[in-house]
């Protein structure tokens, strides 16, 4: 959902943007993945990740979990940021994947209170 942003053209003259995508990552795999972005100590990290763990048959809360993990470990790592996290977007492709889906953004929605 994310591959094709082009940070440099969202960017401003005093503000940076980057975008890395990480196709078919499940959130495991962003533990390590966004470790070198944390150096760079950015202001704002919105994350963008599920639909892969869905695909792989993972349930809800373990998902979910994973997620918020991934965010506190980006929160330890980085020390002035600011996490935002996506809900997952609903598959018209995939149709059967939306119910664990929208149960997965309704558990996170519950955690960011």
């Amino acid at each position: 959902m994310t591959k094709g942003l082009q940070g440099w053209k969202l960017s401003k003259a005093h503000t940076s943007l980057s975008v890395k995508s990480f196709s078919g990552a499940i959130v495991e795999d962003m533990e390590s993945y966004a470790v070198p972005t944390m150096r760079a100590d950015p202001d704002i990290v919105f994350v963008h990740i599920g639909t892969s763990d869905l695909q792989r048959l993972k349930q809800p809360r373990e998902i979910a979990e994973g997620i918020v993990n991934l965010a506190d470990n980006i929160s330890l790592n980085c020390t002035k940021c600011c996490i935002a996290i996506s809900s997952i977007i609903k598959h018209f492709d995939k149709p059967q994947l939306n119910p664990k889906l929208s149960e997965v953004n309704e558990i996170l929605k519950k955690k960011s209170k």
